[in-house]
């Protein structure tokens, strides 16, 4: 395996001509979760973790830059800031996106994990695509032949995780738009557990009006998780352009969903009919948001509609101990009834524990791997090596002859075989 860490953008897109189909990393949270579960294989790997052009972020005119190879927690770090300096309606669509990054992955992921990683990876249900394609960003890409600039919509996602980008192009950065004063942006998730979960289906709205009225201008929907990649609801944009943002539009908006997001029985993912019942639930509840937003009218919508986008709120986390107290006549030698901290513990709690597999490999080790028996209980006959020897890079079998004293462990008893003798229990 080849690793690159370039050091300007000029020697980055040198390397992606000379070795066009590279993996690039930065957080390796996605090639290396396939190298080392998925048996993945890639031969060459280039860094862009320090090159300047693909860690800036900026704010500019139109909205945010963002560089490719920006974590995600600086991304909302620096939307945060920008919502306490810009005026609440230019920031719609960066809330959004903070709000999604709260539950995404855990702390220590965001803080390596890239937002161009995000984006290239196409994953399906990636949580971010869907609010960058719904806030209408655009991308940067660059090349030894120069620069272009495309649309993050459905077109740049070809299929299941393929991409419209060239095997010697390389994303630079990503522009989001601020939103518009009569613009307005919400993203949806839901996945089994509330934090650091994947998403089941995941989605990014926003709707534009007409100034000084409730006719819709423009509206974008884009989903994840409905489809092998991310998808916009194209009819349904279609329809609702133009019409009233009352009752009546929304059931309408339902019903083309049905024919936007189609999931048919046997469909990658299963649960189909939850699925698409997710992504209706989630543009009622955008409907209900933008409603509240838009409306002076507190009694414009039942009461148990509005329940359905009502912040759910878990009390915050408290540990508790209990340990006997002793008495402080009781010699301090005497171990009895005292809480004792495991000798190990701060070493573990620091991170400075070592641990066999934190051990460099050294020349000439061997590894051990079981081998299990393929049935739960049989007589044993014999057992041939010959294949099993024959593989590259296996030295040796170790069996029951081998064992040169009692073949069996035990806690109190000796009664657990190690390695299988005469019969499988």
């Amino acid at each position: 395996m080849k690793w690159f860490l370039p050091l300007t953008k000029e020697k980055l897109l040198q390397l992606k001509v000379t070795y066009p189909e590279a993996k690039l990393v930065i957080g390796n949270t996605e090639i290396g979760v396939e190298v080392k579960f998925k048996n993945q294989h890639y031969p060459v790997l280039i860094n862009t973790r320090h090159i300047p052009e693909l860690n800036e972020i900026k704010r500019m005119e139109s909205g945010v830059y963002v560089g490719s190879a920006v974590t995600l927690t600086r991304l909302s770090r620096f939307l945060k800031g920008l919502i306490q300096q810009e005026p609440t309606n230019k920031t719609r669509s960066f809330e959004a996106i903070i709000e999604m990054l709260k539950w995404f992955a855990g702390i220590q992921i965001r803080n390596v994990a890239s937002i161009g990683g995000n984006i290239v990876t196409a994953s399906p249900i990636s949580d971010l695509n869907p609010l960058l394609m719904a806030a209408g960003a655009s991308l940067d890409v660059l090349s030894i032949k120069g620069a272009r600039k495309i649309s993050l919509d459905d077109s740049f996602f070809l299929g299941y995780r393929k991409i419209a980008l060239e095997s010697n192009e390389v994303l630079g950065g990503v522009h989001i738009p601020f939103t518009r004063n009569d613009e307005y942006f919400y993203g949806f998730k839901q996945a089994q557990r509330k934090e650091d979960d994947i998403s089941i289906v995941n989605a990014g709205m926003m709707v534009e009006f007409e100034e000084d009225s409730n006719k819709v201008k423009e509206i974008r929907l884009s989903f994840g998780g409905m489809a092998a990649t991310t998808v916009m609801a194209k009819k349904t944009m279609t329809e609702l352009k133009g019409r009233i943002w009352n009752t009546k539009m929304m059931n309408l908006a339902i019903e083309t969903l049905l024919e936007d997001l189609p999931l048919t029985p046997g469909a990658p993912g299963g649960m189909e009919a939850y699925r698409q019942s997710l992504a209706l639930g989630f543009f009622f509840k955008f409907f209900i948001k933008v409603s509240t937003d838009i409306s002076s009218d507190e009694d414009s919508l039942p009461e148990h509609w509005k329940s359905a986008v009502s912040e759910l709120t878990s009390k915050p986390f408290k540990s508790t101990q209990l340990f006997q107290e002793v008495s402080e006549s009781q010699d301090i030698f005497d171990p009895v009834g005292r809480p004792q901290m495991v000798l190990s513990a701060l070493q573990q709690a620091t991170g400075e524990a070592v641990y066999n597999d934190d051990l460099p490999r050294i020349e000439g080790e061997l590894f051990l791997a079981l081998v299990y028996s393929t049935n739960a209980h049989a007589n044993i006959r014999s057992i041939d090596f010959e294949a099993a020897l024959s593989v590259e890079g296996v030295y040796d079998v170790v069996s029951a002859k081998d064992v040169p004293g009692e073949n069996s462990f035990h806690v109190i008893v000796s009664d657990e075989t190690l390695f299988a003798d005469e019969k499988v229990y």
